[in-house]
């Protein structure tokens, strides 16, 4: 590295990747980081990270990986209380295979859900029960110009507040009220007031591990799911794409055929005319009847 004031630092190559995971870290706690993130298809990532230092080698195994972000350019946001993971894929998936994805999400979810279908759009979601709250989970899959969007959006609100207040508030006051009798008991308001203390500070980090804990199994819930409808519509959208080759060729055949026939109907047309134009020539020139050369 250059001393020099007058040159800009450079960094060696294990001192930028190791800036470059500090940068990952930070960017999954920064409120800028949604206004700011964008999605790269395959190649731009590949191109970025060649100006970085790191090989096109290094980032297909890193895209291979389980969980890693498909092909079709995928997102993923989350600010504590949401998920939102989106994919897009080449190819638009017929009306008459809504019913795989359907059954995609039954296996994922262990839920028969609701399923709708308006245009090229189809929306599902969890089935409500007395017994069993109805997650705000959608799950969308949408067709159109030649791609389909996969969009699956949960919001946590409902089950933030219902740990951290039946934690925080619960477990915490009900803790905070042996205060009163622990402090009666030996005496002190010095150990009643710590016991108080401590239940809420107990109450309050159980609560965040709770939460945690059950947030981050949604979240892979949720990129299973993900998974597995990206490779429905992609294995749907191969198997199209190998189809119009046939059709195209069935068409052009066709179109040949029908230039073809329209060719010789009109020669045979042009043969008609000739032939009609000789006879009226050799009836013009032929003699009337009872007349003498």
């Amino acid at each position: 590295m250059d001393p020099s004031p007058f040159r800009e630092r450079r960094f060696a190559p294990a001192e930028v990747r190791q800036v470059l995971r500090r940068a990952a870290e930070l960017a999954e706690k920064d409120p800028s980081t949604p206004a700011a993130e964008q999605a790269l298809t395959q190649a731009q990532i590949e191109r970025s990270a060649a100006e970085l230092g790191l090989s096109n080698e290094v980032v297909r195994r890193a895209l291979s990986e389980d969980g890693a972000p498909s092909e079709g350019g995928a997102a993923e946001a989350t600010d504590g209380k949401r998920v939102l993971l989106e994919d897009e894929v080449e190819g638009e998936l017929p009306l008459e295979r809504h019913e795989d994805v359907v059954d995609a999400i039954q296996v994922i979810m262990g839920d028969a859900g609701r399923a709708q279908v308006v245009g090229k759009t189809l929306t599902w979601m969890p089935a409500q029960t007395m017994s069993n709250p109805q997650r705000q989970l959608v799950v969308t899959v949408r067709s159109r110009d030649g791609r389909t969007r996969i969009r699956i959006d949960e919001k946590l609100n409902q089950m933030f507040w219902g740990i951290w207040i039946g934690f925080g508030c619960g477990l915490g006051l009900s803790g905070a009220g042996l205060a009163v009798p622990i402090g009666l008991a030996t005496r002190s308001g010095a150990m009643g007031a710590a016991v108080a203390i401590s239940a809420v500070v107990v109450s309050l980090v159980l609560a965040h591990v709770v939460y945690s804990f059950v947030a981050g199994r949604r979240r892979r819930e949720l990129q299973r799911l993900r998974s597995r409808v990206v490779g429905v519509v992609r294995d749907e959208a191969k198997r199209i794409a190998a189809t119009p080759a046939a059709g195209a060729r069935a068409k052009r055949g066709a179109r040949v055929a029908a230039v073809e026939t329209a060719e010789a109907a009109e020669l045979a047309a042009q043969a008609e005319d000739e032939g009609a134009e000789d006879e009226g020539a050799e009836a013009a020139e032929a003699p009337a009847p009872g007349r003498r050369r």
